[in-house]
């Protein structure tokens, strides 16, 4: 079949196949070549001769050598046993793992409406044959609109543009009490099933000169309908000291609540019996994030444990769940955090 009319399209055909419906540790993936021309046959009509077809994998394995996919002396597809073909993974290319991870979060966000788990698996076959079925998928998505303001703000940040936008409340389904802002978005963050915009307030920035106190976390889902880019505005670029100072920034956060500095702090958890004090010791290392345990006393139901964090309303939010527990005693250490946490039980009980 040399003269075919499809003599060339076969060579993309069989790459394509290899990349579609092959790979190394699936043992029941191996082709053979007659597999293969019995594929070329379904798609284009034709046979071709088998010298034909070990050209075209010798001439695909060049191709990958010459662009750096594979290590030269390394062959992308190569006989298994006697008959048989498989391929080896790409540079880059997603594994199993990878792709299946990206399946399990997208099918779980609430702000994805596309079809965009479908289009990962279309794209790789070989990585959900057999059934293989994601984690359970959010019946309630969010709507077109936050996918356009989402992109809105990333064209902001990659053009430096000033981004105004209403921020208000979420109340009786929609937002209530929005006060329009003005700020140089800097970068999306992702904390807790929501979406928050990590942005430098103008008119704080204005007052303070400083783009430490001006920086803020705006949750993306308070954010009304009236936004828009500012080309004309100023807009407030921190140039080589950015990573640096939303890495602190992020340091200093709680739940996107943020402060100038973090403070070291102590907590001292006792408990009648181990299991009860792992269990509040568990929801607080949940809510916080990672604990550095000081002393280990859990077999008779004693943890210390110290964390950086800002202290912030949300941080005392966190140190009251503990007190949730029946049985747990919790001992604030830091003199600092003891005091603003002390601050906000009299206000709670109106002292």
């Amino acid at each position: 079949m040399a003269n075919s009319d499809y003599a060339k399209v076969k060579l993309l055909l069989i790459y394509d196949y290899f990349m579609k419906n092959v790979i190394d540790y699936d043992q029941d993936s191996y082709v053979t070549v007659s597999d293969l021309n019995d594929y070329l046959f379904e798609m284009i009509g034709e046979r071709f001769e088998r010298k034909s077809l070990y050209a075209d994998i010798k001439r695909i394995n060049e191709y990958m050598v010459m662009t750096g996919m594979v290590e030269p002396g390394r062959e992308f597809i190569y006989k298994v046993s006697g008959k048989k073909y498989s391929r080896s993974e790409l540079k880059g290319e997603l594994s199993l793992d990878e792709a299946r991870l990206i399946v399990d979060a997208v099918s779980t966000m609430p702000f994805v409406k596309t079809g965009l788990c479908e289009k990962i698996k279309k794209e790789h076959p070989i990585y959900f044959k057999n059934g293989y079925i994601s984690l359970h998928g959010r019946e309630e998505k969010t709507g077109r609109q936050v996918i356009y303001l989402l992109n809105m703000i990333r064209g902001c940040i990659e053009e430096k543009m000033v981004f105004s936008f209403g921020y208000g409340y979420m109340f009786a389904g929609g937002i209530k009490g929005a006060s329009v802002r003005k700020v140089s978005p800097l970068e999306l963050d992702w904390q807790k099933d929501r979406y928050y915009l990590i942005a430098i307030d103008n008119e704080v920035y204005e007052r303070t000169g400083s783009i430490e106190k001006s920086l803020r976390h705006y949750r993306v889902d308070r954010i009304d309908r009236n936004y828009q880019c500012l080309p004309e505005e100023q807009f407030i670029d921190p140039g080589s000291r950015r990573k640096e100072i939303l890495d602190q920034f992020i340091r200093n956060s709680v739940d996107a609540y943020s402060t100038d500095s973090t403070s070291l702090v102590t907590i001292r958890l006792t408990a009648p019996d181990e299991k009860t004090m792992l269990r509040a010791y568990a929801a607080f290392s949940d809510a916080v994030g990672d604990l550095k345990i000081i002393r280990d006393k859990s077999s008779k139901g004693m943890v210390e444990f110290c964390f950086d964090s800002g202290v912030t309303p949300t941080l005392c939010n966190h140190i009251f769940m503990l007190y949730t527990f029946d049985d747990v005693t919790v001992e604030i250490l830091t003199p600092e955090v003891r005091e603003v946490f002390e601050k906000y039980l009299k206000r709670a009980l109106g002292g």
